[in-house]
Formats: structure tokens, C-alpha cells, sequence
């Protein structure tokens, strides 16, 4: 007795259906590597696990192994990313995102000091007797008197102190000597990813970092 032709098998094949659930293992595997979607890695591999036994049970019924096989193998990988990978890195990026915030408020403490240097020429040597004597005539934004690095809010100038980011030493002039410390982070400002310190500005010097302050 002949077995199956050639043709006949061809035929078979093509009236098998394809499995649903290879072809969801396939887009949720695709899906796993846009940003927002990662989670859809966990599905594809339930999806991709499930429609290889059925298949591999009736292989001539259903067809969608390679595909599949690749929402599978795409799942896997994105559980890796999303669960090994990205939080081995999370904390990197923290410290190099805190890093730039500190370069910023250093150069906001360097922005204020040029600015109370501007405003002494015009009084006589004497610096403003608080930082709201700044607003608006030298500094046109109440931004400058946050720093990145916190979630503080400026509501008005009359509380740039009470709600800004920095602590003024009031009762300065610029006949002070230059390591005269002017202005300086708040406690605290820079303490939320590990690294204690604070920006500190001096009588014509700009703002620079002292690690644990």
C-alpha cells in the first residue's frame, strides 16, 4: 500500500489552520520590545507554550509552529530585559540623572551669585538683605531658586526662602573675603539617591559641590 504523495501532503498542510494562539505568542512577543508594552513578554510565552504542545498534539490540524516557537523565544527574552537587565540599570541611571540635577543647581547657586555681584554694584558693595530683593529687577524667573533635584515650589517672592531650595547668609557685602560662604543647599536637597553633600556658593566664586554636607 502507497503511502501519501507528495501533493497530498502539500494539501494537507494547507488546510490545516493556523493556531490562534501561535499567532497572539507572535504579536505579544513583538510587542514585549516597545517600551510600554514589556509586560506583554509573560502572555507571549503562555500564548507561544500553549500552542506548541496543541500543535506538536495535532500537527495535522494545526500549523503556526515557527511562529510560535519565535513569540515564545521573543517572551523569554523580554522577561530577561524587564525583570534582570532593566533593574540592574535603573540605579545607574538614577545616580547619572542626579548628577546632572547637581550640575544644574550648582549653576543656579552661579547664576545667583553673578546676580548678587550685579546687585551690589548698584547698592554700594552691600548684597540684597534677602533673595526676593532679586525678583524681578535682577532675576526674571522664580525657577532659579529651586533646585532640580527637589519637588520645592515657589509660590511668590515674599517666600522665595520658605519655599526655594537654597539658605542665604544674610549680611554680606562683596569686600567680604571670597571664601565667604554666600549661599547653600537646604539639608536634604541632594540625600534621595545616596550621594550626601550640597552646592555651596562663595563671594565671587561660582557654585561648587562638597560631598558630604
Amino acid at each position: 500500500m502507497n503511502g501519501p504523495t507528495d501533493s497530498a501532503v502539500q494539501e494537507a498542510a494547507l488546510q490545516a489552520r493556523r493556531s490562534g494562539l501561535a499567532v497572539a505568542s507572535l504579536v505579544l512577543g513583538i510587542l514585549t520590545f516597545v517600551p510600554p508594552l514589556t509586560l506583554a513578554a509573560i502572555p507571549a510565552v503562555i500564548c507561544g507554550h500553549k500552542a506548541l504542545r496543541k500543535i506538536k498534539g495535532s500537527p495535522d490540524s494545526l500549523r503556526g509552529h515557527r511562529a510560535a516557537l519565535a513569540g515564545t523565544i521573543m517572551g523569554w527574552l523580554g522577561i530577561v530585559l524587564a525583570f534582570v537587565v532593566f533593574p540592574m540599570t535603573l540605579p545607574a541611571l538614577s545616580h547619572a540623572r542626579e548628577r546632572y540635577r547637581r550640575i544644574s543647581c550648582a549653576s543656579n547657586l552661579h547664576s545667583l551669585i553673578l546676580t548678587i555681584d550685579t546687585y551690589s554694584m548698584d547698592y554700594d558693595s552691600f548684597y540684597p538683605d534677602k533673595l526676593s530683593r532679586l525678583y524681578p529687577n535682577y532675576v526674571s524667573t522664580l525657577e532659579i531658586f529651586k533646585c532640580p533635584s527637589t519637588n520645592h515650589q515657589v509660590s511668590s517672592p515674599e517666600r522665595i526662602e520658605e519655599d526655594g531650595s537654597y539658605i542665604y547668609v544674610h549680611g554680606l557685602t562683596e569686600k567680604h573675603p571670597p571664601d565667604t560662604l554666600v549661599l547653600y543647599d537646604k539639608p536634604g536637597n541632594h540625600n534621595r539617591y545616596g550621594t550626601p553633600g550640597r552646592n555651596e556658593a562663595y563671594v565671587h566664586r561660582k557654585g561648587e559641590w562638597r560631598s558630604g554636607g
